[in-house]
């Protein structure tokens, strides 16, 4: 495990599987934007509460938290215990829509993993959500605004559920643009 992360896990296997997660009400935001025969990866699932609520022809979740995989895994679905980059290095399967609801302001360097997504989603979404001022100990950046997240994104199609601004970018011959 990348030493960085070391204290987000602990806060998080700490937190138990009653910690209450507003990214709930995004539901179904995230739904109408899937295609009909959905293949999901869910980077950052938790306890699989989105990947629970969510109809996809198959769902893939993958998370840090050891606890809450086990709990996410009692849904049913193809869960992974692995931080968020390593897994995007070996994962084999493709997908034509991933989800990170709440999980880029916690990477060490979310532009990076953002480049890397397009290997396992060719031709598919992006589907990713961040919260606008709210200072958290697990948070490693703090968007004070909209326009911050679209700087930082190069997002053009999005909406806001105060106090979050979900995003969705279509990848396409496998590229996602970000700045560098």
């Amino acid at each position: 495990m990348v030493d960085g992360y070391q204290k987000l896990k602990e806060i998080y296997e700490n937190r138990g599987s009653n910690y209450y997660s507003p990214i709930q009400i995004l539901i179904p935001y995230i739904q109408k934007y899937l295609p009909e025969k959905a293949l999901v990866l869910d980077l950052g699932c938790g306890d699989g509460r989105i990947l629970s609520e969510l109809k996809a022809e198959r769902k893939t979740g993958v998370d840090f938290c050891q606890s809450r995989i086990i709990k996410a895994k009692e849904g049913g679905y193809q869960c992974v215990c692995m931080e968020v980059d390593e897994y995007l290095l070996i994962c084999q399967e493709i997908y034509n829509v991933v989800i990170m609801m709440e999980v880029l302001e916690h990477l060490i360097d979310d532009l990076h993993i953002l480049r890397q997504i397009p290997r396992v989603c060719p031709n598919g979404l992006l589907i990713a959500s961040v919260p606008i001022q709210m200072p958290d100990d697990t948070h490693l950046r703090v968007f004070d605004s909209t326009s911050d997240v679209i700087k930082r994104y190069n997002i053009n199609e999005f909406e806001v559920h105060n106090p979050h601004l979900m995003f969705v970018k279509h990848i396409s011959n496998g590229s996602y643009l970000c700045p560098i």
